[in-house]
């Protein structure tokens, strides 16, 4: 029977540690932490899904380009994989270890080693970077592919840990993957809308509307 990932810390003990986290993500890209009710308010939301309190298996983060939501994501990869927490209580060999990947890098990868792009769609754990920014349809001779939207059904379907980060609007997603997609990720997504600027662009506006109509 499938377990889903719970973090055993309290509310404020995951805040608490996921911020660290976040920090220590800075840091490593010599860039200076800063706090804010936006950070805090993301940091919570993202605290409750990683200890089980909501239904969603899936985490989205959205919003504009350059406004944290990768360092987000690296950071809950660091602390995930430094917690070594076991899959199962009677055989803690096995560890939840999380992976993240460009979907830019996946969509290609299913035309050229189609055998890891299956073993990476069955990962206990993945996150997956920029979606949208790779192109829709793969071809490989005559085999026409549709390698993100595929991936993501098949990880809806068997209800696995997902975190999705996306620039994209929400008539961009439905324009892109469809209608079927984007009413999956009501019931599969957790919702975290990044509304600040780009730090690497302050002049971006930031966004303005959630990235899909979850609500």
């Amino acid at each position: 029977m499938r377990v889903r990932f719970r973090l055993p810390l309290s509310h404020d003990e995951a805040i608490s540690v996921l911020l660290e986290a976040i920090n220590a993500e800075v840091r490593y890209r010599e860039r200076q932490f800063v706090n804010s009710p936006a950070l805090m308010e993301q940091v919570g939301i993202v605290a409750d899904w990683l200890r089980g309190e909501t239904s969603a298996f899936g985490l989205l983060l959205c919003g504009v380009c350059g406004n944290g939501k990768t360092t987000f994501v690296k950071a809950i990869q660091q602390m995930i994989n430094a917690l070594q927490l076991p899959v199962h209580d009677h055989d803690r060999s096995l560890k939840y270890s999380m992976r993240i990947y460009d979907a830019r890098d996946l969509a290609m990868m299913c035309r050229t080693d189609p055998k890891q792009f299956k073993e990476i769609s069955e990962l206990r754990m993945l996150a997956i970077d920029d979606l949208g920014t790779e192109a829709f349809e793969v071809k490989d001779y005559s085999n026409t592919m549709n390698p993100m939207l595929d991936l993501l059904l098949n990880r809806y379907d068997k209800g696995l840990f997902t975190i999705v980060t996306t620039n994209l609007r929400p008539e961009e997603v439905r324009d892109k993957y469809g209608e079927r997609l984007a009413d999956r990720f009501k019931e599969m997504m957790e919702k975290v809308v990044f509304t600040n600027s780009s730090y690497r662009n302050p002049q971006t506006p930031p966004l303005q509307q959630p990235i899909l109509p979850l609500e």
